[in-house]
């Protein structure tokens, strides 16, 4: 992303209204076709977000935004196999409702590859929760460690096949994510 941000702005009913010229070069250098700009203009954000707990927050952050009428920001990652993305995004209120999204990139560290964030390598049956904020991996109820660490606790990746991700929300980012909006 160097140096740029990514925008979209969702109207009042949540739908997708425009999105920043720099959507479709990040989507396409992260295999993110399926997202890119024109399957995803005039649909409801909601749709994108896959987990249950991660679109009710998400519907308390555009709600909170809307009640107060003042912008929320905050961390998350955005991890590729070979690089750790520490984003912040912004949501800004704008008039009738409309919510602006804007990620900007703070810094990134190169990482060797990590096997389990390529969408192209081959799954299990079996899943493993990530948290779609900081991407720590769930280990235990109340374990949640960086990929790296996960991958040399648990047995479920010894296993010739990796399993699939959900997503999910651990209980820290779950909680900082609250404090935003008190």
């Amino acid at each position: 992303m160097n140096n740029s941000y990514i925008r979209y702005l969702i109207d009042w009913e949540n739908k997708i209204e425009s999105i920043s010229d720099t959507w479709n070069g990040f989507a396409n250098q992260n295999k993110g076709e399926r997202i890119a700009h024109n399957r995803i203009l005039n649909k409801d954000i909601s749709t994108f977000i896959a987990c249950g707990k991660c679109r009710e927050i998400y519907d308390m952050l555009i709600g909170s935004v809307r009640a107060s009428q003042k912008t929320i920001n905050f961390p998350f990652r955005c991890d590729s196999p070979g690089k750790r993305r520490f984003m912040k995004m912004e949501m800004i209120p704008h008039e009738k409702g409309r919510i602006e999204f804007i990620s900007y990139l703070d810094w990134e560290e190169i990482r060797e590859p990590v096997a389990l964030l390529d969408i192209s390598t081959q799954r299990s049956e079996e899943f493993v929760t990530i948290c779609s904020w900081c991407k720590r991996v769930k280990v235990k109820e109340a374990l949640w460690l960086e990929i790296e660490e996960a991958m040399e606790h648990m047995p479920l990746f010894s296993k010739r096949l990796l399993p699939n991700l959900s997503h999910g929300v651990c209980p820290s980012c779950c909680e900082s994510l609250m404090e935003k909006m008190r």
